[in-house]
C-alpha cells in the first residue's frame, strides 16, 4: 500500500515540475515555497518503499523456506505413516498365518458332498478356516441322522445337515447357522406330472434325509403314499441310473445329480421344483450348521471362529463376478469337492462348465444363505423345516418353542452381525 502511495505522489510531483518548467508563469511564488519540502519527502518515501520491498522479499523467502520445511515434514510424516501401516499389515498377516502355532483340529460331518454345501467348500478353498487357526477335516456319513450322530462323538464339533436332526438328541444338539435356505431337491421325469396320481414309482435318498421328508410331504399333499418311494443312497442312484430312468416315474435328487441326469438322459424333459410347489416365496432351512451344547460351553471361541470363516465364504459367494479368477475358484472348489465322494460315473461328466451352470442357478435363486445369523425370514424358514418333523417332537414342545429353545442366536452369542 505504501509503495503505491509513494509512486502516485512521485508521478504528481514530476507532473508539477514539468508544468513549472514549461510554463513558469502559471505558479505563484508562494506555491513554489510550498513545494520545496516535497523532494525530500519523496526521497524519504522512496527509501521507505525500498526498505519495505527488500523486507518483503526476505520475508517471502523465509515463508518459502518454512513452506518447504513443512512440506518436507509432511512427506516424512506420510512416509512414516505408510511404513507403520505396512508394518501393521505384515504383523496382521503373520498373526493370521499361525505358522508358529498348532492349529485347532475341527471335525465336520455331513451326509454327502452335495454341491449345495458350497459355502463350506469355499471356506476351505480360500483358507478362511486356516486364517482362524482351525484345521478342518470333513467326513461324509451317507445320511442326515448319521451325520448328526457323529456330532455327538467328541471327534466332530460341527455337522452340515438337516436342522431337524437335533430332535434325536435335544439335550446335546444346537442350531447355530443357516447354510441352504430353499428346498434343494428337484423331481425329474420322462412325462408330465400334471396328474400326480399317475405316479407309481418314485426314487430319492433314504429316510430320514430332508429330501425323503420333502418328497413324502409333496406326495401326501397329492393324496399319494410314501410307500411308492424307493430309497437309495446317492452312490446307488448314480450307479443304477440307467435302470432308474427306465423304471421310475419320478427321480428326486439334489445337485450335482440333477444336472448330471438332465445332461446324460435327455428324455428327462419334465421337472418339478419342490420349493416352488410347497413353499413358493417363503424360505425353507434345508441345511444348517449344527453343534453341541458341549462345544458352546467349553469351546465357544472355536465355534465363533468357525462361523467367522463361513461368514467370509457367504460374502464371497455373492460378491464374486462371473469370469473372474475368484468366481472360477469357487466353481472349481464345488466341482472338486463334489467329485470326491461320487462314483467316477458322475465325476467324469461333472466338468467346470456344468459346475458353473449349477453355481449360477443356485446363486441367482438365493439357495445359499447370505448370513450366519438367523434373521426373521430365515427363522420362518427354520420353522418350515422343523414342521416336516413335527410328529417326532416331544409332547412338551411346539415347533415355535423348539426353535426358541435350540436355536443359538449368533449375533447375541458371538457378536456376529452378518
Amino acid at each position: 500500500m505504501a509503495f503505491w502511495l509513494g509512486f502516485l505522489l512521485t508521478i504528481i510531483y514530476v507532473a508539477v515540475i514539468a508544468i513549472d518548467i514549461a510554463w513558469p508563469e502559471l505558479y505563484p511564488p508562494q506555491f513554489k515555497k510550498w513545494c520545496e519540502p516535497i523532494p525530500g519527502l519523496l526521497v524519504a518515501i522512496l527509501a521507505w518503499n525500498i526498505v519495505t520491498i527488500v523486507d518483503s522479499l526476505l520475508t517471502n523467502d523465509k515463508v518459502d523456506q518454512k513452506l518447504e520445511s513443512v512440506e518436507t515434514k509432511n512427506k516424512e510424516t506420510f512416509d512414516a505413516a505408510n511404513k507403520s501401516l505396512s508394518l501393521l499389515h505384515d504383523i496382521t498377516l503373520r498373526l493370521k498365518d499361525y505358522s508358529g502355532l498348532t492349529p485347532i483340529a475341527v471335525g465336520v460331518s455331513n451326509m454327502n458332498n452335495f454341491f449345495i454345501y458350497l459355502p463350506f467348500y469355499v471356506a476351505n478353498k480360500f483358507k478362511f478356516f486356516e486364517q482362524e487357526d482351525l484345521k478342518v477335516t470333513l467326513k461324509s456319513f451317507k445320511n442326515d441322522d448319521k451325520a448328526f450322530e457323529a456330532l455327538l462323538n467328541a471327534e466332530y464339533q460341527f455337522a452340515i445337515t438337516d436342522p431337524g436332526m437335533i430332535i434325536n438328541n435335544i439335550g446335546s444338539g444346537r442350531i447355530i447357522a443357516p447354510l441352504v435356505t430353499k428346498v434343494a431337491v428337484w423331481g425329474l421325469s420322462k412325462k408330465s406330472i400334471v396328474i400326480p396320481s399317475n405316479l407309481s414309482a418314485v426314487v430319492t435318498y433314504p429316510k430320514p434325509s430332508t429330501a425323503f421328508e420333502v418328497v413324502k410331504h409333496w406326495l401326501e399333499s397329492k393324496g399319494l403314499s410314501e410307500g411308492i418311494i424307493k430309497q437309495l443312497s446317492a452312490d446307488e442312484i448314480v450307479n443304477q441310473s440307467d435302470e432308474i430312468v427306465r423304471h421310475y416315474d419320478l427321480i428326486c435328487v439334489t445337485e450335482p445329480e440333477r444336472s448330471w441326469f438332465e445332461k446324460k438322459y435327455t428324455e428327462l424333459s419334465f421337472s418339478i421344483d419342490f420349493h416352488k410347489e410347497l413353499y413358493k416365496e417363503e424360505q425353507f432351512n434345508f441345511t444348517a450348521i449344527l453343534t453341541t451344547q458341549r462345544e458352546l460351553e467349553y469351546n465357544q471361541e472355536v465355534v465363533k471362529r468357525f462361523l467367522k470363516a463361513l461368514r467370509l465364504s457367504y460374502n464371497l459367494i455373492y460378491a464374486a463376478l462371473p469370469n473372474t479368477p475368484t468366481y472360477n475358484q469357487i466353481t472349481e472348489a464345488a466341482k472338486d469337492s463334489s467329485i470326491s465322494t461320487y462314483p467316477s460315473k458322475l465325476g467324469h461328466d461333472l466338468d467346470i462348465d456344468m459346475a458353473r451352470r449349477i453355481f449360477e442357478q443356485l446363486r441367482s435363486n438365493l439357495y445359499f444363505s447370505k448370513t450366519v445369523v438367523y434373521n426373521s425370514e430365515q427363522k420362518r424358514g427354520l420353522i418350515n423345516a422343523i414342521k416336516l418333523r413335527q410328529s417326532s417332537l416331544p409332547a412338551t414342545l411346539t415347533v415355535n418353542s423348539f426353535v426358541d429353545s435350540y436355536l443359538i442366536d449368533a449375533q447375541e452369542r458371538f457378536q456376529l452381525t452378518v
